[in-house]
């Protein structure tokens, strides 16, 4: 009886995480009016995501991060020691999409990204 009730409980915690990880990618929708609501409103989706969904997401961040940037303003960024996503951009780019709004609008760049 107590092992059946263990079983139960494992499942319905289950159940619980991957229905909030599912909710957050339909629900839960960028804030991108600033920097730091555009970094937050990422890291929850991506702490939401697991192996190849959570790379599938930043690929697509990069993708749209760097789709309008050309010449210097490119190189400037990705010879950086550290480069990084701009958040203050990003945001004025996917301000209220949801995780799923993000992938298809990467997709819709001409910018590829390689993963090594």
């Amino acid at each position: 009886m107590k092992h059946n009730l263990i079983v139960v409980l494992t499942i319905a915690l289950q159940l619980t995480v991957f229905g909030c990880a599912s909710s957050i990618k339909s629900d839960f929708v960028v804030d991108g009016s600033t920097e730091a609501s555009t970094s937050m409103s990422v890291g929850k989706i991506i702490d939401s995501l697991e192996g190849n969904e959570r790379e599938k997401f930043m690929i697509a961040l990069v993708r749209i991060n760097y789709a309008d940037i050309t010449g210097d303003e490119f190189l400037r960024q990705t010879n950086q020691d550290n480069p990084s996503l701009n958040f203050d951009s990003l945001g004025s780019k996917i301000d209220g999409m949801n995780y799923y709004q993000i992938l298809a609008l990467a997709n819709k760049s001409s910018t590829k990204v390689k993963v090594h």
